[in-house]
């Protein structure tokens, strides 16, 4: 039963962060405001959290977790069906909407990322390969999502499958403009004698 009162007084306080941060800047945001609106006292608060800040990390970090499942590489579905995880990614920024917007309009996105490559870096699966690719992998997939979750959330007046259809159609574009790139003689990848560039030639 401790356990139990222990939890509801955790999921109060971060409800109550989240409703606060909807009036009042984070950098103005208190303890005593955070407890007002979950209707608790102070010595409740500071059994679970030390700070606001502290509070603030955990409500992200679980805001994330809803989002970092659809890209644990131990799932089958993710893996193989591309598909898929674009599409619950896509729902997700559209469930978490006002969430999503508070964290950016407060400048919150930094720590939201660093907890982001911090999971990837746990969980990827080329951590038996050299550091520096490990982190550019880390890198690459974090920035390339978090660009996508922006977008998502400024066009989220669109439906679900338009969004998931227009992601797809420009991942499509972007893979084959980058084997097109790649495979151009004047970068000499699969050319035995490869064509000097054009902007560079006499």
């Amino acid at each position: 039963m401790e356990d139990l009162r222990k939890l509801k007084s955790k999921e109060l306080l971060k409800e109550a962060f989240w409703q606060v941060l909807k009036t009042k800047k984070y950098s103005q945001i208190y303890i005593k405001d955070v407890v007002a609106q979950a209707g608790i006292n102070r010595k409740t608060f500071t059994a679970h959290y030390d700070s606001v800040d502290t509070l603030m990390r955990d409500c992200i970090e679980e805001l994330l977790q809803k989002l970092l499942i659809h890209f644990d590489p131990h799932q089958t579905a993710v893996l193989n069906d591309f598909a898929y995880s674009t599409r619950e990614y896509t729902r997700f920024a559209l469930d978490n909407r006002e969430h999503l917007q508070l964290v950016f309009a407060n400048q919150l996105d930094s720590i939201a990322l660093h907890m982001w490559k911090k999971y990837l870096i746990t969980t990827q699966p080329y951590t038996q390969k050299s550091s520096l690719r490990n982190d550019l992998y880390s890198n690459y997939s974090m920035y390339c999502c978090w660009g996508n979750l922006l977008w998502v959330l400024e066009h989220a007046d669109l439906p679900l499958d338009t969004l998931v259809n227009e992601a797809l159609d420009v991942y499509r574009i972007f893979a084959l403009n980058q084997t097109q790139l790649y495979e151009a003689p004047e970068y000499g990848s699969h050319s035995p004698h490869p064509a000097p560039c054009k902007e560079f030639s006499s």
